[in-house]
């Protein structure tokens, strides 16, 4: 535990005058320390990501004296998640959206603590659909054709696509992986279906098929 010393020099004198010396160094140790930093929401169905990068939240810890323990002092965590008694950390796969918030209090085995607060979003798996099927003319040029509507996950998303059947979709279509839009490249008669991914920034994903009917005016 960390600690600072403080140094004493006591002296005893008798009736007489006579002196004694003695020093004495005491050593404080410092209160337990702790801190949560929130980085990104969860997402319903992914495992909290707390050790590369792209991390959800980091938890610091330090000081007291001894061992030192943790737990919930009040409020909750998401549903899904557990307090690791021993050293402060909060894993596990949320199950329920909504906003949460906890104190989360240290001990150490001198009795001494320090209290944290823990307040983390869950938001629900993503939803991703379009209008479909969508009925394009061969003229449509440049023309958007398709735009994603979705709901749910945690901000970053990206978009893929592959396919399932018809004709090249890619020599007919310009596909934004960022967006989800969809526009024309000079279409040829025929019927796109691609299945059209979505991914959140915690990994969760949704995928919707997408019927694309292109005929000559």
């Amino acid at each position: 535990a960390a600690s600072t010393a403080a140094n004493y020099t006591v002296t005893a004198t008798d009736a007489n005058g006579a002196t004694a010396t003695f020093s004495i160094s005491i050593d404080v140790n410092t209160a337990p320390t702790l801190s949560y930093t929130i980085n990104r929401a969860l997402t319903v169905g992914r495992a909290a990501d707390t050790t590369g990068g792209g991390t959800n939240y980091t938890v610091s810890t330090g000081g007291g004296t001894g061992t030192r323990t943790y737990a919930v002092f009040s409020g909750s965590l998401p549903p899904g998640l557990t307090l690791n008694t021993g050293t402060g950390a909060i894993t596990g796969t949320p199950t329920t959206a909504g906003s949460y918030s906890a104190v989360i209090r240290v001990t150490d085995s001198a009795g001494y603590f320090t209290d944290a607060t823990f307040a983390i979003a869950v938001n629900p798996a993503p939803t991703l659909t379009y209008t479909s099927p969508i009925n394009v003319l061969t003229t449509a040029n440049g023309t958007v054709v398709a735009t994603p509507n979705l709901s749910g996950g945690t901000g970053g998303f990206t978009y893929s696509n592959i396919n399932f059947s018809g004709p090249g979709f890619n020599n007919n279509f310009n596909f934004n992986g960022t967006t989800g839009v969809i526009t024309a490249d000079t279409p040829q008669a025929g019927t796109y279906v691609r299945d059209i991914t979505v991914t959140d920034s915690n990994g969760a994903t949704s995928t919707f098929r997408l019927t694309i009917n292109v005929t000559a005016p």
